[in-house]
């Protein structure tokens, strides 16, 4: 039987390390790449909206979106 949660348990692993911090270091420049593609290409800074990360991180792109005026809800799944 293969383990469900291995993928859980690798990221738990590297976050014991602090490996985390080092892809969120990485990844910051891309995502703030994509997040002024979407901010200029929809009104997303004129209405409310909710923001759902189903990516495997620490939830740092979910603390970036929950600190903007118009976010109602971020969550990381």
């Amino acid at each position: 039987m293969i383990n469900e949660n291995v993928n859980i348990d690798i990221f738990d692993k590297w976050v014991l390390k602090n490996k985390d911090v080092g892809m969120e270091k990485g990844h910051a420049s891309s995502v703030g790449a994509m997040l002024d593609i979407i901010t200029k290409k929809t009104n997303i800074s004129n209405n409310n909206f909710n923001f759902l990360d189903l990516g495997c991180g620490n939830g740092w792109v979910v603390r970036k979106f929950s600190n903007n005026k118009s976010c109602n809800l971020a969550v990381n799944g």
